[in-house]
Order: C-alpha cells, then sequence, then structure tokens
C-alpha cells in the first residue's frame, strides 16, 4: 500500500478559499479539495457544487459521468 503525505494547512486553507469564492460551505468545499488532491472527479448531484464546475473541471453531475464497462 502507498503511503501519502498530507499537508492538513494547504487542505484546510484550500477548502476555507474555496469557502470563500464560491460561496459554498466548508463541508462541500473540502469534497473539492480532496477530490482536486486525489486527482479524480466529483461526482455529485449537489447545486450549489455543480454551479462550480466551470471554476473546476474535475466537477462532474451524474448525466455527464460515463462509465466504461
Amino acid at each position: 500500500m502507498k503511503s501519502i503525505s498530507l499537508n492538513y494547512n494547504y487542505l484546510l486553507n484550500s477548502a476555507i478559499e474555496i469557502t470563500h469564492t464560491c460561496n459554498l460551505t466548508i463541508y462541500d468545499s473540502f469534497y473539492i479539495v480532496v477530490a482536486k488532491f486525489c486527482k479524480t472527479p466529483l461526482l455529485t448531484e449537489d447545486k450549489k457544487i455543480l454551479e462550480n464546475k466551470n471554476k473546476f473541471r474535475f466537477i462532474k453531475s451524474p448525466e455527464e459521468f460515463k462509465m466504461v464497462l
């Protein structure tokens, strides 16, 4: 298993910045920060988060997300 090092101050500060710039709760902002950190799409139906998908290209609605079987 690969070990990763987390910079908690960076994650918290990033979430706080997103909270202020995107008018989201800190809770919702952490989802964006974690998805960005993990370099993975954020699949959500949350309308407030989806309003910011132009700022974060990895935010996707279920309709946009395509799964290859």
